[in-house]
């Protein structure tokens, strides 16, 4: 069926307006639709009834009457036959918010344009019509309260901006809530895009100068340990930031604490990135077990202060510790597979890693998010 059949091969009834001041005429005339009125509109309020009527309706707010709907109606002159057009009846709703919506959820229904008499009453208009296709609104049948959803917003995906301009049927009146809605989605959608490739654009830029750290002949160990603390990506997204000098009690101060965004700290020590991991015989150097066991005596310490800690330091609870030290090239493969069965001896208390791994993790990251896009 099209809308030719839909809405106009039966015609419709409308509730008639009279202007002037034919009294006899106005009676005859009234006893007359009365009658329509029992036969076609049992059961239904005033509201659905002008309705059909309506041209449009202009929200408005007077100071002495609060809001009131001016309904734009039809009305047939007696004096001289001519169909009016005017604001001829105006809905008092007061402060109750809740009245405006229920009537303008008829005016959607019914496909009649609703508008704001002022900008700020369009603006909340808008609020109005947003809320009525999310959640509805209330109307009496057969003298009894209903919740009423429009039947052409049940598919509305509200999280899915495509399914929203897809849903969007040119056979109704779109109305500026729906518009709200899809402005609203469609900006968050870009925000949200926005943001994104800001974050991939600063990953770029954290795997190029980190790099060049790295590579540089002269590099500077203070400088690649304050440009680590300055991009706690290079550990992972869930931290948010790197802390030095964090202490534990009086006893106990971490050279650097990272951060997660949930608020709870792991462990970190950043040795020089020129030191070796192994000796020439496949020893861990010292620097390197000296590290490890920094990061073991802050666990056990924690594990044994576990009243201390969980009254005064309530943001780390059985922390992960990090071992960064030395470059990826200073070991041969038989010291990778050394070091790899090291770290799962330490299970997910302890990881050693270079300052090379923390460049492959951003990496690595990155690819992932270009694949899955």
């Amino acid at each position: 069926m099209g809308r030719l059949d839909d809405n106009w091969k039966e015609g419709k009834r409308f509730l008639p307006i009279l202007s002037g001041e034919d009294e006899g005429f106005k009676k005859l005339f009234d006893e007359k639709t009365n009658r329509i009125n029992r036969d076609n509109y049992e059961g239904h309020g005033f509201a659905w009834e002008i309705m059909n009527n309506c041209q449009e309706i202009v929200l408005g707010y007077e100071e002495k009457v609060g809001y009131c709907l001016n309904l734009v109606l039809r009305s047939i002159d007696m004096k001289t036959f001519e169909i009016i057009v005017e604001a001829a009846l105006q809905m008092q709703c007061g402060e109750d918010i809740n009245k405006v919506r229920d009537i303008i959820g008829i005016a959607m229904i019914k496909d009649v344009p609703v508008f704001g008499d002022t900008i700020e009453l369009h603006e909340n208009l808008k609020d109005i019509q947003s809320s009525i296709i999310k959640e509805g609104f209330t109307s009496f049948f057969d003298g009894e309260e209903k919740r009423v959803k429009i039947t052409r917003f049940n598919d509305f995906d509200l999280n899915n901006s495509k399914e929203i301009l897809k849903n969007l049927s040119c056979s109704h009146l779109i109305t500026p809530g729906e518009i709200r809605i899809v402005n609203e989605k469609i900006s968050s959608d870009f925000r949200q895009y926005a943001n994104a490739a800001k974050f991939i654009d600063s990953l770029h830029l954290v795997i190029k100068e980190f790099s060049e750290l790295l590579k540089s002949k002269t590099r500077n160990e203070n400088q690649l340990q304050e440009y680590i603390t300055r991009n706690p990506i290079l550990f992972g997204t869930e931290y948010k930031s790197i802390k030095p000098k964090h202490c534990l009690g009086s006893e106990y101060e971490m050279d650097y604490a990272l951060q997660r965004f949930d608020g709870i700290f792991d462990l970190v020590e950043l040795e020089s990135s020129s030191l070796g991991l192994y000796t020439k015989d496949g020893n861990p150097r010292a620097e390197l077990t000296h590290a490890e066991q920094q990061i073991l005596d802050w666990q056990e310490w924690l594990e044994e202060k576990n009243f201390y800690a969980r009254e005064y330091l309530k943001d780390i609870r059985s922390p992960k510790g990090f071992v960064v030290l030395g470059r990826s090239e200073s070991l041969n493969d038989d010291l990778k597979k050394k070091l790899a069965r090291r770290n799962l001896t330490f299970g997910n208390k302890l990881q050693v890693l270079t300052y090379d791994d923390l460049l492959n993790k951003v990496e690595t990251f990155l690819e992932i998010i270009k694949k899955s896009n």
